[in-house]
């Protein structure tokens, strides 16, 4: 059984006081909150690993693991028939057969579930490197959703949300430090006082940390999208596995919530491909698993916002439009595999921008990108050009904006005012609707030709500016005629109904 458990606050990295399991209630109740502990040694602990991604990396070594697959048992197998032997309800029985085993401390809430998991997946190996291989994740998963039925209904989601972060947080670290030794690394002992675990120790099993949080983030998602700044801004938690670990926990998140899983994926892997490029095909293969998922398309679009949050906020979905359409010299293998699914990740990028803030950054980038025709990419500036009409037809405000930047974008604005003389046919309907919008544009455009007058003797692109404006300007209603005109039919239907009661009142009374 574990004999110590580690606590802290969210903000302090992990689970790291250890309090004896043999400790006596008034003994325990006697030291307090544990959350209140100070954390520095720990920290010292921990920045002494030196997990620098530039040291280290975030690649697991794969050296020497078939001397490690002769030595021990298959993990896969061992786990496979561990979970087959567990009842639906055992692990619900244990819980409410030993409640009174430990002292009422939220944290034993937890430790509970990894005594349990102890004993049921006895004798399984826990090799990290193994597991958080990509190839090795598929199996894993479906004997870990096995193992997460018997937990559906019960207590897991009982200790408070600070708790289950804290959790997580230990795990993920504990992980890490285990896979840095592992790897060689060495913990300086005088760096940690007296009575902290740390990862090689008998105490704790590595197994049932596993599977404890694989569960804990299957059943709440919405815990991972709150470490995750922390998994990745806090030094403790780089090193050797980072993105593997990383990639399985947002895997979990995304089994029963396909935003929670997109919108970390987003946020914390998509960022890494052009820094750590070996990393790629891992992380797609991710991204394809969750919108392979049955109604991905419909789930994602209609909750393009979650939390408050975009699932593909502007500046990513720009970093996207990177990755999916380089310059030709520089296209690799997984472009093909970003041009598979940008079309849905656009779809869920634009979503519900249409009366928002978040409208006017995305007209803002696609701008400036669709210049890039002139720099050897004509295919970014062709998706971006579209991207930015698509803008100006969804929001009238884009024009307002645009109007704001028309100066320091003069170049890519002379372009995309020649695309929209080219395709006015098709945009005009939407853009000409409702007549205030039309005023709008007209106020635009009379806006642009005054710049373009008073500096069209510095550059000649003004002048090419000032010809399409006047060609939009010209196709525009005059919006004080249309007003007046139908100012005047109002009048005139109003007299005609009038007249008409009256001759009725008048006929009728004869």
């Amino acid at each position: 059984m574990i004999d110590s458990v580690e606590y802290n606050g969210v903000d302090e990295h992990g689970w790291k006081k250890v309090v004896s399991r043999k400790q006596k209630p008034e003994d325990q109740a006697a030291n307090g909150n544990l959350a209140n502990n100070d954390n520095s040694n720990g920290a010292a602990a921990n920045e002494n690993l030196d997990y620098s991604e530039e040291q280290a990396g975030d690649v697991v070594d794969e050296s020497n693991l078939k001397a490690e697959e002769e030595e021990k048992p298959d993990w896969k197998l061992s786990l496979a028939k561990a979970a087959a032997k567990i009842g639906p309800s055992d692990l619900a029985d244990f819980l409410d057969r030993v409640p009174d085993t430990y002292p009422l401390v939220a944290s034993f809430q937890l430790v509970r579930f990894l005594d349990y998991y102890e004993v049921a997946l006895s004798g399984v190996p826990c090799p990290w490197r193994q597991m958080l291989q990509e190839s090795d994740l598929p199996n894993l998963f479906r004997y870990l959703i096995f193992l997460n039925l018997s937990t559906k209904h019960h207590s897991i989601g009982v200790p408070s949300t600070e708790l289950r972060c804290d959790f997580v947080l230990w795990s993920f670290n504990y992980i890490l430090c285990d896979l840095y030794i592992q790897r060689g690394g060495v913990f300086h002992d005088e760096a940690i006082p007296l009575g902290y675990g740390k990862p090689g120790d008998p105490c704790v099993s590595e197994v049932s940390i596993f599977v404890t949080l694989a569960m804990l983030v299957r059943s709440d998602p919405l815990v991972l999208t709150r470490v995750m700044p922390s998994l990745w801004i806090k030094r403790y938690f780089h090193g050797p596995g980072r993105i593997p670990l990383t990639i399985w926990l947002v895997d979990q998140a995304s089994q029963d919530n396909l935003p929670v899983g997109l919108y970390s994926w987003v946020h914390s892997l998509l960022p890494l491909v052009p820094r750590i490029p070996e990393s790629t095909d891992p992380i797609l293969k991710l991204v394809e698993k969750i919108l392979a998922k049955p109604d991905a398309q419909t789930i994602l679009v209609n909750a393009p916002v979650w939390d408050g949050r975009r699932l593909i906020p502007p500046h990513i979905f720009e970093a996207l439009l990177w990755l999916t359409f380089p310059v030709t010299s520089e296209r690799e293998e997984a472009t093909s595999r970003f041009e598979a699914i940008y079309p849905l990740l656009k779809e869920v990028a634009l979503a519900s921008t249409s009366g928002n803030e978040a409208i006017k950054q995305i007209f803002t980038f696609s701008l400036k990108l669709s210049g890039e025709e002139v720099t050897g990419n004509p295919v970014l500036a062709k998706e971006a050009t579209s991207i930015a009409i698509w803008s100006l037809t969804e929001n009238i405000n884009c024009w307002k904006h645009w109007d704001n930047v028309y100066k320091e974008n003069l170049g890519v604005s002379v372009a995309l005012l020649k695309k929209l003389v080219d395709e006015w046919n098709d945009h005009s309907l939407k853009l000409l609707s409702p007549p205030s919008d039309t005023l709008t544009l007209s106020q635009t455009m009379k806006s642009f030709m005054l710049k373009n007058k008073k500096a069209i003797t510095e550059a000649s692109l003004y002048k090419e500016a000032d010809e399409s404006c006047k060609v939009i300007s010209g196709r525009l209603p005059r919006g004080r005629s249309s007003l007046k005109g139908t100012t005047i039919t109002a009048v005139v239907l109003v007299a005609t109904v009038v007249l008409a009661a009256v001759a009725h009142v008048l006929s009728s009374n004869l």
